[in-house]
């Protein structure tokens, strides 16, 4: 029985990446379903980039790379394993 919860991806990003390491990108998907809610979010540049709405209402978005990689896409930073976090200058 899996008793994992996932409320928030962004601070939940090692326990989640744990949990994907080895997926494709369907699998990756089926899987964030379990947890809540993912839509396609159109990008003309990119078409792997989706949101993600926990059950308890938290939204994030992330992309997922070529390489079958998840990018959080936080308010302010952006992460992924193995990358450096970026802080995103205010708009």
């Amino acid at each position: 029985m899996n008793t994992f919860v996932l409320i928030d991806l962004a601070s939940q990003l090692d326990e989640v990446l744990a949990a994907l390491e080895g997926q494709d990108p369907a699998q990756i998907l089926a899987w964030l379903r379990q947890f809540g809610e993912v839509q396609p979010v159109p990008h003309p540049l990119d078409p792997h980039v989706y949101g993600f709405v926990s059950r308890v209402g938290l939204r994030t978005g992330f992309r997922i790379t070529d390489q079958g990689h998840i990018v959080i896409i936080g308010q302010h930073t952006t992460h992924a394993r193995g990358a450096h976090t970026v802080e995103r200058p205010e708009t």
